[in-house]
């Protein structure tokens, strides 16, 4: 009779290399089927469609390039997302407009793209992408897409303009003295912000994008000559491990980024004031932006740090000193005051001076609880008014 033979189980290491190995294939394989862009313009259109569906919101206007022989074109872009006073003004009227069959360059059509970027489009921000997955990423976040009959890349314009949130004095920082300006949802109006408070060129702001299916952009903010290299490289390398379909909101990113994300005491810091933020950046720390969200994280953070208030920055060093130890006495009495509280009228009432004892015995008079669930419900009706 033949012996089984028994498999010896894969090791930690051999499952990961595993696991890379296929990730690779499969990530080989999606780019050997993944559709490009030809010369022939209907052809692009129908792939463009394709890949993002029909949704009503995705505009194609098609029109024709006044040249010696018209040339047909296309512009794409998401209703909604893109400012349509910029396509309308700035891309469609100087390509429908200009002279072309005056124009020398305009005789010969090879690299048309390019020279309509040098010579027609009066626009501040454009570029020519050939990747179809980064041309419909653009789309999608806003941009417009030109393609032209005869090419096979398209000219991206920058014509972001949806309607967002002004800058506001944030809620949940109020501050008595000090600036009444928080962040918003747009990263760009963010970044802006920290640059007008930092006018150093050895600022920094290095973009990427996280998240498969949201491709949400992300920013962080340094001094270069202040932070310590270590530091940013570390922050990047982590950013780029994250693996999510979608970042919502910043919190996402805290979970993933942090050394001990269930540990009680967080190592990043969570504020939607811009001045905080620039505080931490001119200390050598890293600030993270992300699209979306007025939170912004800062990082790291030392269990001290947490005390730090906004409006410390504008005091005198004494007073800034007192209300520091004042907040970190504050929170040891409510983290030990209802413990001491429950030991001396339950366990050690003699410690407890004659009058003050009658006072509590009366006040508790009536009360079907016990002392502790008395406590813990108090707390609980707390917490319960904070979240309402």
């Amino acid at each position: 009779m033949k012996k089984k033979s028994f498999r010896r189980p894969r090791s930690v290491g051999e499952f990961r290399k595993d696991k890379e190995s296929k990730q690779a294939a499969d990530k080989e394989g999606q780019q050997k089927e993944r559709p490009v862009l030809t010369r022939d313009l209907a052809a692009n259109i129908a792939t463009i469609k394709a890949r993002i569906g029909s949704s009503d919101d995705v505009v194609f206007r098609e029109f024709v390039l006044p040249l010696s022989e018209p040339l047909r074109a296309i512009i794409v872009f998401v209703d909604g997302l893109s400012s349509r006073d910029t396509i309308n003004d700035y891309i469609l009227q100087s390509l429908t407009t200009f002279d072309g069959e005056a124009a020398d360059w305009a005789q010969d059509r090879r690299n048309l793209a390019q020279k309509l970027m040098d010579h027609v489009l009066n626009i501040n921000e454009v570029m020519l992408q050939t990747d179809l997955e980064q041309i419909i990423t653009a789309i999608l976040s806003g941009e417009t897409a030109l393609l032209l009959e005869g090419e096979d890349g398209a000219l991206i314009c920058n014509t972001r303009g949806w309607e967002h949130r002004g800058i506001e004095e944030p809620e949940s920082e109020v501050a008595v003295r000090g600036p009444r300006v928080g962040f918003n949802e747009l990263l760009r109006s963010n970044t802006a912000q920290v640059r007008r408070w930092i006018r150093d060129p050895d600022l920094r702001v290095k973009s990427m994008k996280i998240g498969v299916r949201s491709q949400t952009d992300i920013a962080l903010v340094y001094l270069e000559s202040v932070a310590n290299p270590e530091l940013v490289k570390e922050v990047v390398q982590r950013l780029a491990r994250i693996d999510l379909d979608g970042v919502i909101e910043s919190a996402y990113l805290q979970e993933y980024i942090e050394d001990r994300p269930y540990s009680l005491f967080p190592t990043i810091q969570t504020t939607e004031r811009v001045d905080r933020v620039v505080g931490a950046v001119l200390e050598g720390k890293v600030g993270i932006l992300v699209d979306n969200t007025p939170f912004a994280l800062i990082a790291p953070v030392t269990f001290w740090e947490l005390y730090y208030a906004a409006e410390d920055y504008y005091h005198r060093w004494p007073l800034t000193i007192l209300i520091r130890m004042i907040r970190l006495i504050s929170f040891f009495f409510s983290l030990y005051l209802p413990a001491i509280f429950i030991a001396l009228a339950v366990h050690n009432p003699e410690l407890i001076p004659f009058i003050l004892t009658i006072k509590v015995a009366g006040t508790r008079e009536g009360t079907p609880f016990p002392v502790v669930l008395e406590t813990l419900f108090m707390e609980i009706a707390i917490e319960i008014l904070r979240e309402a």
